[in-house]
């Protein structure tokens, strides 16, 4: 029993979900039923007779070794080798059950019962076209049997009465395991595509949220320095490109300390975040809005020139000197502005754009300067 059940476990994983589960489990029970049951049946015919029944169990020990790749397969965790090697032998009996024993042997209905089970499998790679294929070709199959007049080939061996009995009795219970599959298949697909939309709605909040993370500051919300440099770097090949002009603006708080100091961080990260929804509600669309670092932070303003800049840096100035943040708090900050030269290095771009913030904490503050 404990060798029967490690047979079915193979290739299952800790990793993988329930239904992922079940379905590398019912691939390996149908490749145990299957195969087993083509063995069985090569070994009973050899008994009967061998010499007469050597294709039929050529046929069946054939068939059997195959149903059993489908273990190697999901052992070396090879599912879709597997679910399709037992869908190619679970559907290539019915033809050439059909074609070949059609009218010599009484007990070729009996294999339904066998590969019925099998497309089962397709489940694993929901594969729904393939499902329909093989229950459409087992529902023929089932019908071509009904009206079928079960011949004689085995009289010699069974009584003629118990010959009928068994055809029917196995036609009946195919038919009742075709219904029971039917209604497993609906059960699984459902279960099946709820856990993969529910898994996958799951990765897009989480790529949602990582995207986030990756260019947003988490405390204020504005993009952070990998952003803007990102931001800044199509800024300037799209400048150099087509002759245009861009600036930035940088500012920085002033004495910003002493409102940590005096209210408590949690406060003072409360104004950052208030001070970026008031700084963007002033600006387009197309600016971006990023925290520099501490409480220093950049305005890329794109097809801006200086005369504009200096306008936006003014009117961002009034906002913040005018703004009563939370608590009653109020703030001022000191501003740099410059214009990118068509050519310009980032870096003395930026040693221009530093200066001029430099300069206006040295002239007292709460200033302009470019």
């Amino acid at each position: 029993m404990g060798k029967i059940k490690k047979l079915i476990n193979l290739g299952t994983t800790s990793q993988q979900t329930g239904n992922q589960h079940r379905m590398v489990m019912l691939t390996n029970l149908a490749g145990l039923i299957g195969g087993f049951s083509y063995i069985g049946f090569a070994i009973n015919y050899a008994f009967i007779n061998l010499p007469v029944f050597l294709p039929i169990i050529i046929y069946n020990t054939f068939f059997g070794i195959m149903l059993f790749i489908t273990l190697f397969f999901n052992a070396k965790k090879r599912y879709v080798f597997a679910s399709f090697w037992a869908n190619l032998m679970a559907g290539f009996p019915v033809f050439f059950v059909l074609w070949f024993f059609m009218g010599k042997e009484v007990g070729n209905h009996y294999l339904f019962v066998v590969f019925a089970i099998l497309p089962l499998v397709t489940i694993y790679n929901r594969s729904k076209r393939c499902m329909i294929f093989f229950s459409a070709s087992n529902i023929l199959f089932l019908l071509l049997m009904l009206n079928r007049i079960p011949p004689n080939s085995l009289s010699a061996f069974i009584p003629a009465n118990m010959i009928l009995i068994l055809y029917y009795f196995s036609l009946i219970l195919s038919l009742a395991l075709m219904i029971v599959l039917f209604l497993l298949y609906t059960l699984l697909i459902d279960r099946y595509e709820k856990d993969l939309l529910e898994k996958s709605n799951n990765l897009q909040i989480l790529y949602d949220e990582v995207s986030r993370l990756a260019r947003e500051d988490s405390l204020t919300g504005a993009f952070n320095r990998r952003k803007m440099d990102e931001l800044i770097q199509a800024e300037t090949t799209r400048s150099d490109r087509y002759k245009t002009s861009f600036s930035m603006i940088i500012f920085d708080l002033d004495d910003f300390k002493e409102v940590n100091d005096r209210y408590g961080h949690d406060v003072g990260d409360g104004v950052l975040k208030q001070l970026i929804e008031v700084v963007r509600s002033d600006l387009r669309s197309v600016d971006a809005v990023g925290r520099w670092g501490g409480e220093e932070f950049v305005i890329l303003l794109p097809g801006i020139k200086i005369h504009q800049a200096i306008y936006v840096a003014q009117r961002v100035k009034t906002i913040i000197d005018k703004t009563e943040f939370s608590g009653g708090i109020h703030i001022t900050a000191s501003f740099g502005v410059a214009q990118r030269m068509t050519g310009e290095s980032f870096e003395n771009f930026y040693r221009r754009l530093d200066q001029a913030l430099y300069q206006a904490k040295s002239n007292g503050k709460n200033q302009v300067c470019y």
